[in-house]
Protein backbone atom coordinates (compact mmCIF):
# COMPACT_ATOMS: atom_id res chain seq x y z
CA UNK A 1 0.00 0.00 0.00
CA UNK A 2 0.86 3.90 -0.84
CA UNK A 3 2.60 5.27 2.45
CA UNK A 4 1.40 8.49 1.21
CA UNK A 5 -2.47 7.91 1.06
CA UNK A 6 -4.74 6.40 4.23
CA UNK A 7 -5.97 2.95 4.03
CA UNK A 8 -9.70 4.82 4.31
CA UNK A 9 -8.64 7.52 1.41
CA UNK A 10 -7.62 4.49 -0.78
CA UNK A 11 -10.71 2.69 -0.07
CA UNK A 12 -13.00 5.40 -0.93
CA UNK A 13 -10.36 6.21 -4.29
CA UNK A 14 -11.26 2.21 -5.03
CA UNK A 15 -15.30 2.68 -4.20
CA UNK A 16 -15.44 5.45 -6.49
CA UNK A 17 -13.49 3.79 -9.18
CA UNK A 18 -15.26 0.28 -9.02
CA UNK A 19 -19.01 2.91 -9.41
CA UNK A 20 -17.37 4.36 -12.76
CA UNK A 21 -16.44 0.91 -14.01
CA UNK A 22 -19.82 -0.29 -13.55
CA UNK A 23 -21.38 3.02 -15.23
CA UNK A 24 -19.31 2.39 -18.23
CA UNK A 25 -20.35 -1.16 -18.51
CA UNK A 26 -24.20 -0.23 -18.48
CA UNK A 27 -24.72 -0.10 -14.47
CA UNK A 28 -22.96 -4.05 -13.92
CA UNK A 29 -19.77 -5.16 -12.34
CA UNK A 30 -18.65 -8.48 -11.62
CA UNK A 31 -17.77 -9.22 -8.77
CA UNK A 32 -14.38 -10.48 -9.72
CA UNK A 33 -13.56 -7.12 -11.04
CA UNK A 34 -14.58 -6.02 -7.54
CA UNK A 35 -12.51 -8.37 -5.81
CA UNK A 36 -9.56 -7.59 -8.10
CA UNK A 37 -10.33 -3.37 -7.54
CA UNK A 38 -9.42 -4.03 -3.87
CA UNK A 39 -7.58 -6.97 -3.58
CA UNK A 40 -4.35 -4.49 -2.60
CA UNK A 41 -6.57 -3.55 0.41
CA UNK A 42 -6.47 -7.01 1.61
CA UNK A 43 -10.76 -7.04 2.93
CA UNK A 44 -11.73 -10.46 2.95
CA UNK A 45 -14.89 -12.31 1.83
CA UNK A 46 -17.17 -10.36 5.16
CA UNK A 47 -15.92 -7.15 3.99
CA UNK A 48 -16.20 -7.39 0.30
CA UNK A 49 -19.29 -8.54 0.61
CA UNK A 50 -20.38 -5.60 2.37
CA UNK A 51 -18.81 -3.55 -0.69
CA UNK A 52 -21.17 -5.68 -3.27
CA UNK A 53 -24.22 -4.92 -0.58
CA UNK A 54 -23.34 -0.89 -1.01
CA UNK A 55 -23.09 -1.13 -5.22
CA UNK A 56 -26.33 -2.78 -5.38
CA UNK A 57 -27.83 -0.12 -2.81
CA UNK A 58 -26.30 2.02 -6.04
CA UNK A 59 -28.60 0.06 -8.58
CA UNK A 60 -25.47 -1.60 -9.32
CA UNK A 61 -26.04 -4.79 -10.57
CA UNK A 62 -23.43 -7.51 -9.92
CA UNK A 63 -22.55 -10.24 -12.37
CA UNK A 64 -25.80 -9.97 -14.68
CA UNK A 65 -26.65 -6.88 -16.09
CA UNK A 66 -30.22 -5.65 -14.74
CA UNK A 67 -33.40 -4.33 -15.92
CA UNK A 68 -32.23 -0.32 -16.99
CA UNK A 69 -35.91 0.23 -16.46
CA UNK A 70 -36.82 -0.99 -13.21
CA UNK A 71 -36.11 1.46 -10.82
CA UNK A 72 -38.08 4.07 -12.79
CA UNK A 73 -41.55 5.54 -11.69
CA UNK A 74 -44.24 5.19 -13.94
CA UNK A 75 -43.97 9.20 -14.39
CA UNK A 76 -40.19 8.95 -15.27
CA UNK A 77 -41.39 6.27 -17.58
CA UNK A 78 -43.40 8.55 -19.37
CA UNK A 79 -41.16 11.60 -19.42
CA UNK A 80 -38.32 9.42 -20.96
CA UNK A 81 -41.18 8.26 -23.58
CA UNK A 82 -42.28 11.71 -24.35
CA UNK A 83 -38.72 13.08 -24.63
CA UNK A 84 -37.42 10.71 -26.63
CA UNK A 85 -40.79 10.81 -29.14
CA UNK A 86 -39.48 14.28 -29.45
CA UNK A 87 -36.09 13.66 -30.30
CA UNK A 88 -37.61 11.67 -33.27
CA UNK A 89 -37.99 14.28 -35.35
CA UNK A 90 -34.36 15.01 -35.17
CA UNK A 91 -32.12 13.41 -38.01
CA UNK A 92 -30.39 10.27 -37.04
CA UNK A 93 -26.47 10.49 -37.90
CA UNK A 94 -24.30 7.45 -38.86
CA UNK A 95 -21.11 6.52 -37.23
CA UNK A 96 -19.54 7.94 -40.40
CA UNK A 97 -21.46 11.67 -40.13
CA UNK A 98 -21.02 12.02 -36.27
CA UNK A 99 -17.06 11.66 -36.80
CA UNK A 100 -17.43 14.60 -39.43
CA UNK A 101 -19.11 16.26 -37.58
CA UNK A 102 -16.64 15.88 -34.29
CA UNK A 103 -13.77 17.34 -36.51
CA UNK A 104 -16.23 19.82 -37.70
CA UNK A 105 -16.70 20.95 -34.20
CA UNK A 106 -13.04 20.63 -33.02
CA UNK A 107 -12.84 23.57 -35.44
CA UNK A 108 -15.23 25.52 -34.10
CA UNK A 109 -17.73 25.54 -36.30
CA UNK A 110 -21.65 26.59 -34.74
CA UNK A 111 -23.59 24.54 -36.83
CA UNK A 112 -21.73 21.34 -36.65
CA UNK A 113 -21.15 21.89 -32.98
CA UNK A 114 -25.37 21.66 -32.93
CA UNK A 115 -25.94 18.74 -34.60
CA UNK A 116 -22.92 16.68 -32.48
CA UNK A 117 -25.03 17.95 -29.37
CA UNK A 118 -28.20 16.88 -30.97
CA UNK A 119 -27.04 13.33 -32.11
CA UNK A 120 -25.81 12.74 -28.43
CA UNK A 121 -29.59 13.53 -26.50
CA UNK A 122 -31.10 9.98 -26.94
CA UNK A 123 -27.93 9.10 -25.54
CA UNK A 124 -28.40 11.33 -22.09
CA UNK A 125 -31.36 9.38 -21.54
CA UNK A 126 -29.80 6.20 -21.37
CA UNK A 127 -27.36 7.58 -18.84
CA UNK A 128 -29.53 8.68 -16.86
CA UNK A 129 -30.81 5.54 -16.26
CA UNK A 130 -28.32 4.26 -14.86
CA UNK A 131 -28.72 7.01 -12.33
CA UNK A 132 -32.51 6.10 -11.75
CA UNK A 133 -34.03 5.27 -7.88
CA UNK A 134 -30.95 7.09 -6.24
CA UNK A 135 -33.24 10.44 -4.75
CA UNK A 136 -33.13 12.16 -8.10
CA UNK A 137 -35.87 12.73 -10.99
CA UNK A 138 -34.89 11.43 -13.76
CA UNK A 139 -35.99 14.43 -15.52
CA UNK A 140 -33.48 16.53 -13.60
CA UNK A 141 -30.67 14.13 -14.47
CA UNK A 142 -31.82 14.47 -18.27
CA UNK A 143 -31.68 18.17 -17.50
CA UNK A 144 -28.04 18.26 -16.02
CA UNK A 145 -27.05 15.83 -18.73
CA UNK A 146 -28.10 17.76 -21.33
CA UNK A 147 -26.34 20.76 -19.57
CA UNK A 148 -22.99 19.28 -19.40
CA UNK A 149 -22.67 18.12 -23.02
CA UNK A 150 -23.83 21.18 -24.56
CA UNK A 151 -20.98 22.59 -22.24
CA UNK A 152 -18.58 20.29 -23.24
CA UNK A 153 -19.32 20.52 -27.16
CA UNK A 154 -18.78 24.02 -26.85
CA UNK A 155 -15.66 23.77 -24.92
CA UNK A 156 -14.14 21.34 -27.68
CA UNK A 157 -10.46 22.20 -29.03
CA UNK A 158 -8.68 21.59 -32.08
CA UNK A 159 -6.24 19.78 -29.14
CA UNK A 160 -8.32 16.22 -28.39
CA UNK A 161 -8.07 13.19 -30.28
CA UNK A 162 -11.03 13.19 -32.60
CA UNK A 163 -11.71 9.41 -31.84
CA UNK A 164 -11.64 9.97 -28.41
CA UNK A 165 -14.68 12.86 -28.46
CA UNK A 166 -17.85 10.49 -27.95
CA UNK A 167 -16.02 8.74 -24.82
CA UNK A 168 -15.20 12.47 -23.24
CA UNK A 169 -18.45 14.06 -23.67
CA UNK A 170 -20.21 10.39 -22.22
CA UNK A 171 -17.65 10.96 -19.65
CA UNK A 172 -19.16 14.77 -18.71
CA UNK A 173 -22.64 14.05 -18.91
CA UNK A 174 -22.15 11.23 -16.35
CA UNK A 175 -19.65 13.02 -14.14
CA UNK A 176 -22.45 16.07 -14.37
CA UNK A 177 -25.30 13.65 -13.11
CA UNK A 178 -23.43 11.75 -10.21
CA UNK A 179 -22.48 15.00 -9.01
CA UNK A 180 -26.35 15.59 -9.23
CA UNK A 181 -26.96 12.61 -7.21
CA UNK A 182 -23.96 13.53 -4.57
CA UNK A 183 -25.33 16.94 -4.39
CA UNK A 184 -29.10 15.60 -3.53
CA UNK A 185 -27.78 12.85 -1.42
CA UNK A 186 -26.13 15.70 1.13
CA UNK A 187 -28.77 17.96 0.60
CA UNK A 188 -31.20 14.70 2.30
CA UNK A 189 -29.02 14.11 4.79
CA UNK A 190 -29.03 18.34 5.73
CA UNK A 191 -32.32 18.21 5.41
CA UNK A 192 -32.60 15.53 7.84
CA UNK A 193 -30.26 16.57 10.57
CA UNK A 194 -32.63 19.84 10.09
CA UNK A 195 -35.56 18.00 10.77
CA UNK A 196 -33.66 16.27 13.96
CA UNK A 197 -32.99 20.07 15.07
CA UNK A 198 -36.46 21.33 14.36
CA UNK A 199 -38.07 17.91 16.32
CA UNK A 200 -35.73 18.09 19.63
CA UNK A 201 -36.96 22.10 19.58
CA UNK A 202 -40.26 20.94 19.70
CA UNK A 203 -39.55 18.95 22.30
CA UNK A 204 -37.91 21.75 24.30
CA UNK A 205 -40.68 23.96 23.87
CA UNK A 206 -42.68 20.77 25.56
CA UNK A 207 -40.82 20.41 28.42
CA UNK A 208 -40.30 24.18 28.77
CA UNK A 209 -43.84 24.70 28.91
CA UNK A 210 -44.23 21.95 31.50
CA UNK A 211 -41.90 23.45 33.60
CA UNK A 212 -43.49 26.57 33.29
CA UNK A 213 -46.70 24.57 34.47
CA UNK A 214 -44.78 23.86 37.37
CA UNK A 215 -45.03 28.12 38.49
CA UNK A 216 -47.65 28.72 36.80
CA UNK A 217 -50.61 26.10 37.62
CA UNK A 218 -52.72 26.97 34.83
CA UNK A 219 -50.40 26.24 32.60
CA UNK A 220 -50.20 22.42 33.72
CA UNK A 221 -50.71 19.43 31.62
CA UNK A 222 -50.15 17.43 28.77
CA UNK A 223 -48.28 19.21 25.48
CA UNK A 224 -48.57 17.32 21.90
CA UNK A 225 -45.65 17.94 19.89
CA UNK A 226 -45.93 21.23 18.02
CA UNK A 227 -46.93 20.08 13.92
CA UNK A 228 -45.13 21.93 10.51
CA UNK A 229 -47.49 23.25 8.21
CA UNK A 230 -47.45 21.59 5.12
CA UNK A 231 -48.23 24.78 3.48
CA UNK A 232 -45.78 26.79 5.15
CA UNK A 233 -44.36 28.64 2.06
CA UNK A 234 -48.27 30.37 2.28
CA UNK A 235 -47.91 30.95 5.65
CA UNK A 236 -44.94 33.20 4.87
CA UNK A 237 -47.04 35.22 2.05
CA UNK A 238 -49.78 35.81 4.96
CA UNK A 239 -46.34 36.29 7.65
CA UNK A 240 -48.16 33.80 9.88
CA UNK A 241 -45.81 32.49 12.40
CA UNK A 242 -48.30 29.61 13.56
CA UNK A 243 -52.00 28.65 13.87
CA UNK A 244 -53.82 26.53 16.41
CA UNK A 245 -56.56 24.52 15.53
CA UNK A 246 -58.99 23.87 18.62
CA UNK A 247 -60.87 21.34 16.78
CA UNK A 248 -57.80 19.21 16.73
CA UNK A 249 -55.73 20.73 19.54
CA UNK A 250 -53.02 21.41 17.15
CA UNK A 251 -50.38 23.56 17.63
CA UNK A 252 -48.89 24.35 13.83
CA UNK A 253 -45.84 26.49 13.14
CA UNK A 254 -44.18 27.60 9.94
CA UNK A 255 -41.45 25.73 9.88
CA UNK A 256 -40.29 27.89 6.27
CA UNK A 257 -39.53 30.64 8.33
CA UNK A 258 -36.14 32.00 10.27
CA UNK A 259 -35.39 29.34 13.05
CA UNK A 260 -35.29 31.55 15.39
CA UNK A 261 -38.38 32.22 15.40
CA UNK A 262 -39.78 28.81 16.07
CA UNK A 263 -39.42 28.12 19.69
CA UNK A 264 -41.38 30.96 20.82
CA UNK A 265 -44.15 30.74 18.04
CA UNK A 266 -44.19 26.82 18.72
CA UNK A 267 -44.69 28.29 22.82
CA UNK A 268 -47.31 30.55 21.86
CA UNK A 269 -49.03 28.34 20.18
CA UNK A 270 -48.79 25.62 23.29
CA UNK A 271 -50.77 28.63 24.94
CA UNK A 272 -53.48 28.34 23.40
CA UNK A 273 -54.24 24.84 24.19
CA UNK A 274 -54.46 26.07 28.24
CA UNK A 275 -57.27 28.44 27.01
CA UNK A 276 -55.22 31.64 26.80
CA UNK A 277 -57.12 32.96 23.09
CA UNK A 278 -55.64 36.88 23.54
CA UNK A 279 -52.56 36.86 21.29
CA UNK A 280 -50.47 39.19 23.37
CA UNK A 281 -51.47 36.31 26.75
CA UNK A 282 -49.92 33.83 24.16
CA UNK A 283 -46.97 35.80 23.09
CA UNK A 284 -46.34 36.57 26.98
CA UNK A 285 -46.34 33.09 27.69
CA UNK A 286 -43.90 32.25 24.71
CA UNK A 287 -41.58 34.51 25.79
CA UNK A 288 -40.99 33.89 29.33
CA UNK A 289 -41.02 29.91 28.14
CA UNK A 290 -38.28 30.58 26.12
CA UNK A 291 -36.20 33.13 28.66
CA UNK A 292 -36.34 30.51 31.40
CA UNK A 293 -35.04 28.05 30.09
CA UNK A 294 -31.11 26.85 30.38
CA UNK A 295 -30.99 26.42 26.61
CA UNK A 296 -29.03 29.39 25.11
CA UNK A 297 -30.88 29.38 21.73
CA UNK A 298 -34.30 28.69 23.75
CA UNK A 299 -33.04 31.99 25.49
CA UNK A 300 -32.14 34.39 22.76
CA UNK A 301 -35.24 33.28 20.66
CA UNK A 302 -37.28 34.31 23.11
CA UNK A 303 -35.88 37.98 23.54
CA UNK A 304 -35.97 38.31 19.85
CA UNK A 305 -39.69 37.30 19.89
CA UNK A 306 -40.33 41.05 21.92
CA UNK A 307 -38.02 43.20 20.43
CA UNK A 308 -39.86 44.39 18.10
CA UNK A 309 -43.28 45.07 19.95
CA UNK A 310 -40.33 47.09 22.18
CA UNK A 311 -39.18 48.82 19.46
CA UNK A 312 -42.13 50.23 17.98
CA UNK A 313 -43.98 51.21 20.88
CA UNK A 314 -40.80 53.00 22.12
CA UNK A 315 -41.13 54.60 18.63
CA UNK A 316 -44.82 55.70 18.90
CA UNK A 317 -44.11 56.84 22.45
CA UNK A 318 -41.29 59.43 21.05
CA UNK A 319 -43.80 60.42 18.62
CA UNK A 320 -46.59 61.14 20.07
CA UNK A 321 -45.24 62.11 23.67
CA UNK A 322 -41.86 63.62 23.67
CA UNK A 323 -42.05 65.15 26.94
CA UNK A 324 -42.96 61.99 28.68
CA UNK A 325 -40.37 59.92 26.44
CA UNK A 326 -37.46 62.42 27.64
CA UNK A 327 -38.37 61.88 31.23
CA UNK A 328 -38.67 57.97 30.73
CA UNK A 329 -34.94 57.72 29.15
CA UNK A 330 -33.62 59.66 32.40
CA UNK A 331 -35.01 56.82 34.49
CA UNK A 332 -33.91 54.48 32.08
CA UNK A 333 -31.26 55.30 28.91
CA UNK A 334 -31.79 53.19 25.87
CA UNK A 335 -29.42 50.36 25.03
CA UNK A 336 -27.83 50.15 21.68
CA UNK A 337 -28.84 46.71 19.75
CA UNK A 338 -25.80 45.33 18.10
CA UNK A 339 -26.37 44.95 13.82
CA UNK A 340 -26.27 41.14 14.27
CA UNK A 341 -29.47 40.76 16.44
CA UNK A 342 -31.09 42.91 13.52
CA UNK A 343 -29.76 40.52 11.16
CA UNK A 344 -31.18 37.79 13.01
CA UNK A 345 -34.33 39.29 13.67
CA UNK A 346 -36.09 38.67 10.65
CA UNK A 347 -38.99 36.52 9.85
CA UNK A 348 -38.08 34.65 6.49
CA UNK A 349 -34.50 34.90 4.96
CA UNK A 350 -34.06 36.52 1.65
CA UNK A 351 -33.32 33.28 0.02
CA UNK A 352 -36.37 32.22 1.06
CA UNK A 353 -38.38 34.75 -0.55
CA UNK A 354 -37.00 34.37 -3.89
CA UNK A 355 -37.85 30.88 -4.01
CA UNK A 356 -41.39 31.71 -2.47
CA UNK A 357 -42.36 34.32 -4.91
CA UNK A 358 -40.89 32.48 -7.60
CA UNK A 359 -42.93 29.77 -7.39
CA UNK A 360 -46.11 31.68 -6.19
CA UNK A 361 -49.55 31.57 -7.78
CA UNK A 362 -51.11 34.75 -6.22
CA UNK A 363 -48.51 37.56 -5.21
CA UNK A 364 -46.94 38.40 -1.80
CA UNK A 365 -48.43 41.63 -1.28
CA UNK A 366 -52.17 40.19 -2.31
CA UNK A 367 -51.83 37.53 0.00
CA UNK A 368 -50.84 39.35 2.95
CA UNK A 369 -53.33 41.61 2.53
CA UNK A 370 -56.17 39.41 2.60
CA UNK A 371 -54.58 38.00 5.44
CA UNK A 372 -54.50 40.53 7.57
CA UNK A 373 -58.08 41.16 6.84
CA UNK A 374 -59.29 37.88 8.10
CA UNK A 375 -56.74 37.22 10.70
CA UNK A 376 -58.30 40.93 12.22
CA UNK A 377 -61.80 40.01 11.49
CA UNK A 378 -61.49 36.47 12.91
CA UNK A 379 -59.56 37.72 16.20
CA UNK A 380 -62.42 40.28 16.45
CA UNK A 381 -65.44 38.18 15.88
CA UNK A 382 -63.90 35.70 18.67
CA UNK A 383 -64.02 39.03 21.41
CA UNK A 384 -60.71 40.37 20.82
CA UNK A 385 -61.85 44.04 20.23
CA UNK A 386 -58.58 45.50 18.65
CA UNK A 387 -57.92 42.68 16.04
CA UNK A 388 -54.29 42.30 15.15
CA UNK A 389 -53.07 45.13 17.35
CA UNK A 390 -53.83 42.81 20.31
CA UNK A 391 -50.52 40.92 19.67
CA UNK A 392 -48.46 43.95 20.68
CA UNK A 393 -50.22 44.58 23.97
CA UNK A 394 -47.27 41.97 24.76
CA UNK A 395 -45.51 45.08 26.00
CA UNK A 396 -47.58 46.15 28.68
CA UNK A 397 -47.59 42.34 29.93
CA UNK A 398 -43.60 43.00 30.07
CA UNK A 399 -43.80 45.93 31.86
CA UNK A 400 -46.33 44.20 34.13
CA UNK A 401 -43.77 41.68 34.72
CA UNK A 402 -40.81 43.59 35.62
CA UNK A 403 -42.25 46.53 36.74
CA UNK A 404 -44.85 45.15 39.70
Amino acid sequence: MRDDVSKEVLFAQKLEKICRTARDQGNCVSTEQVAAEFAELNLGSEKLQMVLDYLLERRIAIDEPGDPDSFLTDSEKNYLKDYLEGLAALPVCSRREREALVRAAMTGEKGARQRLTESFLPEVADMARLYAGQGVFVEDLVGEGNVALAAAVDGLRGTEEPSKVPGFLARQIMDAMEELVRECAANARMDKKAEERVNQVADKAREQMERLGETYPQLKGYYPRPKAMFFSDFMCQQYMQGYYFPFSMEANYNDVMHILNIPSTMCHELAHLRGYIYEDEANFIGYLACVESDDPFFQYAGYLSVLTYLNNDLYYAWRDSRKAYQEAVKELPPVAVSEQVWEDNVFVTQEEWDRINGKALIDTEVVDKAADVFIDVNLKVNGISDGKVSYSRVVKLLLQYYIP
